[in-house]
């Protein structure tokens, strides 16, 4: 059994919807990013983990969180130059 519902993304516009991945940080708020379109869910939660609303953000939104930003780089593939 998960330890959270499903999160996805309808950036393909249809079904099956990508399953978004949780970016682990500091706070009650959770993160999640779309392996397909790189946009960001921002769940704002209370303390408790109640969600209050959702946020979306794209990958490069200024006011993400420098530890959001700092993950999603992570994840971007680096420009590999040829040897030849």
């Amino acid at each position: 059994m998960k330890d959270r519902p499903d999160v996805s993304c309808t950036c393909t516009g249809r079904s099956p919807w990508p399953e978004m991945s949780r970016l682990l940080g500091p706070g009650p708020d959770r993160f999640y990013v779309c392996p397909e379109c790189d946009r960001v869910r921002e769940q704002v939660c209370r303390p408790d983990g109640t969600i209050i609303r959702e946020v979306w953000h794209t990958g490069t939104d200024p006011t993400l969180p420098a530890w959001v930003q700092t993950q999603l780089d992570d994840r971007r593939p680096l420009d590999q130059l040829s040897l030849f």
